[in-house]
């Protein structure tokens, strides 16, 4: 039987934008945050010019 893939499901929200601007995007759990940020960028529609944080829920 093979194994299932495994993915994280990632919320990407704007802070502050009114109404609510969010994507939820999947990413695989070998990806890099290269990949994250070029999965943001298509999810936002964005053409690496706009700003963004990498931000855990500590703060880190």
């Amino acid at each position: 039987m093979p194994k299932p893939n495994k993915v994280y499901q990632i919320k990407v929200s704007l802070m502050g934008a009114q109404p609510p601007i969010w994507r939820r995007v999947l990413i695989a759990p070998e990806a890099s945050f290269q990949d994250l940020h070029r999965i943001i960028q298509v999810a936002m529609g964005w053409q690496a010019s706009h700003l963004h944080l990498f931000q855990a829920k500590d703060g880190r």
